[in-house]
């Protein structure tokens, strides 16, 4: 997202310097959240994130602007963050 790419661990997450995706400031450029990160999915203009405690939006694609959006008091599934043409794919399958 933004040319940037991201990293989850446990209940942190990074990202790293612009368009270089192997460099992180580890101790600069993190995330920290209630609880462990269960799901990220990034969209053209922010990123979808959970924890095992909440939903949340980080709109744009600067990470130095993004604020925490609490968007649902409870947790994303596991593994759950599909493409749309992944859910039509599936939707078809099963009709």
């Amino acid at each position: 997202i933004g040319g940037y790419m991201l990293i989850a661990e446990d209940d942190v997450f990074w990202h790293s310097v612009q368009f270089a995706y192997s460099w992180y400031r580890r101790s600069r450029d993190r995330f920290q959240f209630d609880g462990r990160i269960t799901m990220m999915k990034g969209l053209d203009d922010g990123l979808w994130i959970s924890d095992s405690k909440a939903v949340y939006w980080l709109e744009g694609t600067d990470p130095g602007q993004w604020k925490r959006n609490r968007k649902a008091d409870h947790p994303a599934i596991e593994g759950t963050a599909l493409s749309n043409a992944v859910v039509f794919a599936y939707s078809s399958i099963i009709l």
